[in-house]
């Protein structure tokens, strides 16, 4: 056929958009027959419908972002810092969708739009997952904030199986898809289960019928359940024996707690602020710790985080971003830990002494399971009485074998303490207090508590200025002597300070 032709009939159909009767005037011209002209009509009707089903693709491609959005209504974003997180809600819960089952939701949409093409470019995958968390981000109700807290957050829901549990009123409310809560505990709130004799008969035994250690456990649990860790405490679940029922009570706090709602990062991890593996403590609601190191530990990085501190997480592939942490925590342990710098972690520590040792015929295999399964509603709650026990006294109890631990452990940590321990404790009746000088020449004291740590191989023992602050601590604590805060320079001239009595 005449090319000439073909290019000025293309022209006046395709862009002049002029009638076929004009292409075969147009033929005339150029001795094309009829037969020839109908042939090329026929061609480029073929040729403009596959032009149009190539352009459909393309049009639904850059709309995926709103379909998929439509779609799957129950898929939500969560903010931190500059990091985006997909979460979908589901039975009154939710979820994270990790960054691949969003890709694999993407690819299946793809493929039963038809969109082979797009389909088989991974990159435009990824880029349509962005653009998913780009539309959440601006849909009302559709993208959650980490520092902004709704009209329910502000008294704290504890989300159960048949509704979220208001702690406050204990009023049970439906679940909503506007609470965003990552943590549901697997038992529905039933307040008429409250027989729960195993559950007693188990506590009974691993106390050894001690109702003050029976009474810290529940106020653990009931603890442990609640929002956050405003109370900045660290469980310590510890014993001598083995088969103590530690780490079974632990155990079955965690399954009451739930699955996917703890994690189990050990002490030396936790004691290490850049470790990646922080990032699996994000949204838990405890971590458990099953063991300890007999070396001395750093306690800094606990000692914030069990506060309520701020930590920077730079998980894989995604923005680092600050993350306040209120997971409680809990350990187990044979004995106390020791921490190089064990003064902040001291007024945390809730020590709980296990040191009865189960007889063969009373231990049962995986019991926290087979209890939970008969008594998990009852033993929900036990715990939510702990809370209310709690919080109406408004704090922790330590008995009297956990003060003694604490007292010791904290002696462990710190030589000064130890030190005064071992020589100013006790006062015989009638005896005066001492009175001691921060410049510590009247007695000695410096001297002598550097000869106490020489015979107790301790390497290295405080400097004076330090020593000088933990004798002002422990005196204010303990009350065992009065303390002059008077300093003296290096000339040995007095400097002004002022009397403090303890």
């Amino acid at each position: 056929m005449n090319k000439t032709f073909e290019t000025k009939a293309k022209f006046l159909i395709m862009n002049q958009k002029k009638e076929e009767s004009e292409v075969y005037e147009l033929a005339k011209k150029f001795d094309v027959t009829k037969e020839e002209v109908k042939k090329f009509l026929e061609d480029l009707r073929k040729e403009k419908a596959l032009a149009e089903a190539r352009k459909k693709p393309k049009v639904i491609y850059n709309t995926l972002d709103k379909i998929f959005v439509e779609k799957y209504p129950d898929i939500v974003t969560y903010t931190r810092g500059d990091n985006v997180s997909f979460y979908q809600y589901e039975n009154g819960v939710y979820n994270e969708v990790k960054q691949h089952k969003m890709e694999n939701l993407v690819d299946w949409l793809m493929d039963e739009l038809s969109l082979l093409e797009e389909r088989a470019n991974r990159t435009k995958v990824k880029n349509t997952v962005q653009r998913i968390g780009s539309v959440l981000a601006r849909t009302p109700g559709k993208n959650f904030v980490s520092d902004i807290k709704s009209d329910d957050e502000q008294e704290y829901l504890l989300n159960l199986k048949n509704g979220l549990l208001n702690m406050s009123t204990f009023e049970l409310k439906e679940h909503t898809p506007e609470h965003f809560s990552t943590v549901q505990i697997p038992y529905k709130y039933d307040p008429d289960f409250v027989d729960i004799p195993k559950m007693d008969a188990f506590i009974e035994l691993v106390t050894h019928g001690d109702t003050t250690t029976a009474t810290m456990i529940q106020d653990m649990f009931g603890y442990c359940i609640g929002d956050g860790n405003p109370l900045h405490k660290v469980f310590y679940l510890y014993g001598p024996t083995a088969r103590n029922g530690k780490s079974t009570t632990a155990k079955l706090l965690c399954s009451l707690i739930g699955e996917g709602n703890f994690s189990n990062l050990s002490l030396e991890i936790l004691s290490k602020p850049t470790s990646t593996y922080l990032n699996n403590i994000v949204g838990k609601q405890i971590n458990f710790s099953d063991e300890t190191t007999a070396n001395y530990m750093d306690s800094s990085s606990l000692t914030t985080m069990s506060a309520e501190g701020t930590i920077e997480l730079n998980p894989k592939y995604k923005p680092s971003f600050s993350y306040t942490v209120k997971s409680k925590f809990l350990v187990c342990c044979n004995d106390l830990p020791k921490f190089k710098n064990g003064q902040g972690m001291k007024h945390r520590m809730i020590p709980i002494l296990f040191e009865y040792h189960i007889p063969p015929q009373d231990r049962i295999a995986n019991f926290e399971e087979k209890l939970l399964a008969e008594e998990g509603p009852g033993i929900l709650n036990w715990a939510i009485e702990g809370a209310k026990n709690l919080k109406k006294r408004g704090g922790f109890l330590l008995n009297e074998k956990s003060e003694d631990a604490l007292m010791e452990n904290t002696a462990t940590n710190n030589s000064v303490y130890a030190y005064y321990m071992e020589n100013y404790t006790d006062l015989e009746e009638g005896q005066e207090k001492r009175c001691f000088s921060k410049a510590g020449t009247n007695d000695g004291i410096y001297r002598q508590y550097e000869d106490w740590c020489n015979d107790r191989n301790i390497n290295k023992p405080y400097g004076y200025n330090n020593f000088c602050t933990e004798t002002e601590k422990y005196a204010r604590e303990t009350k065992a002597f009065d303390y002059i805060s008077n300093r003296q320079n290096s000339s040995g001239n007095t400097i002004k300070g002022r009397y403090r009595s303890f």
